[in-house]
């Protein structure tokens, strides 16, 4: 099976062998100085050795098939640059030295013994395998996966994502083997690679992040702390599925995260980069977050329409600062400052919240918001939201605010074995922009503060209780507002706005005992039903009965001869 070229460049000429055309018994050796040309028909070969400065070149769309048990191996030149043709191991085979191919299909265990580039299809048949070998070789896949066959890495293997556009199948790697000495995404033109099993890069600066995007679609990706370079809007992890839409497992995980900044280039599909930041000063744990669309809930705020799943490997121990970012265009309509992180937990109920950020309006490109001082001990989905948000605040049994001739009286009650330190009065004119009026020192358990004459200059002015506890957390408490005008009535909020059981709590303020008229629409502006009340002087709550409607998203708006009322957003599950 040696080649002699007594005749010319083809391969399918006989004359140009030693014992005529190679067949799946041959032993083939192209040796040195010499050039031959696969351009007139399909070759075959039991094995394959290209001698140093040996050239074969794959012409036109012919194939070079090599039989089960053999080898393909290149001192030389291989070149499958013109060809649209594949090379095909019909069986277990090893490849060794450097080989750039066009199409590449492994029907058994394929071994690689040196550096391997595909720029068009590797196909994987049923039980094929692409072990990348365990000598630092690096596969470069710059095409597209097809079959259900799997790639099997180890601690010393390399793979680079290059090439163009959205790859076509996924990257599913063997059990047992999922694991890669380095990993790189530089894919351009919109270049997306999607996961097909959970995958673990090793080692320091191992995981590069230059073009494209890498979905994890449900799986896992773990990387050592310190690992990832690059990263950003043009380069990220979505941890989303592989149409883009939410997932609900898998994610990015780093590993032993302290307390130094953790940074994890995440998005929630393929056209949004929402970063997170870790920073945790307890004892350095393993941390996988995943971020996705979605609401905050039980707020009527305007908040950001993005979730980030936060989980700890070992739970308890941590103490984690949060840094989340979003583009500007993610956010509600009507957001305004303080804009803050918020902790959700298992039952959609708002219990913890980051440091107030002040952002500046109109938004436009990158916003970062920072839970500050504040650190989380426990963990499940965060968000950021605006305005007063109501967290449960368990010793506040009380607030109001109530008008008094001129002024305005602002009350509450905690109970006498509160954990407060501090009390800020807050007054906003919008219900999203709020100032402090005033500060109380937590002395006893029942509070009167007059805000006087002058500072009731608005049609509806809106007040709250920001409050500080002995361990430095920050709370706030419902909105009370006063209607300052002969007649009116507004919306305050509605709780919660995550409707699980159909009963929400409508918290309403008038100028003066009226009728007002609640009608709830659906997402298409249906009317749906018309709810009609009698509310009392100042503020109130109304319990609603809300079981009627079909899961779904919702608002409610209140009719009063007046005019109308604000409208607030709620989900029905």
């Amino acid at each position: 099976g040696t080649w002699t070229g007594a005749v010319n460049n083809d391969w399918s000429v006989a004359g140009n062998w030693c014992g005529g055309v190679p067949t799946a018994t041959t032993n083939v050796i192209i040796p040195a100085g010499a050039t031959v040309n696969i351009t007139s028909a399909n070759a075959v070969a039991n094995s394959f050795t290209i001698q140093s400065t040996g050239t074969l070149n794959m012409l036109n769309a012919f194939d070079l098939s090599i039989t089960a048990g053999g080898y393909l191996t290149n001192n030389g030149t291989f070149s499958a640059a013109l060809s649209t043709g594949k090379v095909n191991f019909l069986g277990n085979g090893t490849i060794t030295g450097v080989l750039n191919f066009t199409n590449l299909n492994a029907n058994g265990t394929l071994v690689m013994a040196g550096n391997v580039t595909v720029n068009g299809l590797l196909s994987l048949a049923a039980g094929g395998v692409l072990n990348l070998g365990n000598t630092n070789n690096l596969l470069i896949l710059n095409g597209d996966i097809s079959g259900t066959g799997t790639i099997s890495g180890s601690s010393s293997a390399r793979i680079k994502i290059g090439g163009s556009g959205a790859m076509t199948g996924t990257l599913k790697f063997t059990s047992g083997s999922q694991t890669l000495s380095g990993f790189e995404m530089n894919r351009t033109g919109g270049g997306i690679a999607i996961l097909g099993t959970d995958l673990t890069v090793t080692g320091v600066a191992s995981f590069v992040l230059t073009n494209g995007i890498l979905a994890t679609n449900g799986y896992l990706l773990t990387v050592d702390n310190n690992s990832i370079s690059g990263g950003g809007a043009a380069s990220y992890i979505g941890t989303c599925d592989i149409a883009g839409g939410p997932a609900t497992t898998g994610g990015l995980r780093i590993n032993s995260v302290g307390a130094s900044d953790n940074f994890f280039p995440v998005g929630s599909n393929f056209t949004a980069y929402n970063p997170a930041t870790l920073n945790n000063s307890g004892t350095a744990d393993d941390f996988t977050v995943r971020v996705r669309v979605g609401d905050v809930p039980n707020t009527p705020n305007p908040s950001v329409r993005r979730l980030w799943d936060i989980t700890e490997g070992t739970p308890g121990g941590s103490n984690v600062a949060l840094t989340f970012g979003f583009m500007a265009g993610e956010e509600e309509s009507g957001m305004g400052n303080p804009v803050y992180i918020v902790h959700v937990d298992g039952n959609g109920n708002l219990n913890e919240r980051g440091q107030d950020n002040t952002l500046s309006l109109p938004l436009t490109g990158m916003q970062s918001v920072t839970s500050g001082t504040t650190r989380f001990t426990s963990f499940s989905p965060f968000g950021i939201t605006s305005g007063a948000t109501i967290l449960p605040i368990g010793d506040l049994i009380s607030f109001d605010a109530r008008k008094v001739g001129n002024a305005a009286n602002i009350n509450w009650t905690v109970s006498a074995s509160n954990q407060f330190k501090q009390y800020e009065v807050m007054r906003s004119t919008d219900g999203r922009n709020f100032t402090t009026i005033a500060s109380v020192s937590s002395v006893g358990s029942q509070y009167i503060y007059q805000n006087n004459v002058a500072l009731l200059n608005a049609a509806t002015n809106y007040f709250r209780l920001k409050i500080t506890e002995k361990n430095g957390t920050i709370i706030y408490s419902k909105v009370a507002a006063i209607v300052n005008r002969t007649s009116g009535i507004e919306l305050i909020g509605l709780t919660p706005t995550l409707l699980k059981d159909g009963t929400a709590y409508l918290n309403i303020s008038a100028a003066k005992t009226g009728r007002i008229d609640l009608v709830v629409f659906d997402i298409t502006g249906k009317r749906i039903r018309q709810i009609i009340k009698t509310v009392s002087e100042g503020n109130s709550s109304i319990r609603l009965d809300l079981q009627f409607l079909a899961s779904g998203m919702y608002t409610i708006t209140g009719y009063t001869p007046s005019g109308n009322t604000a409208t607030i957003r709620f989900v029905k599950e």
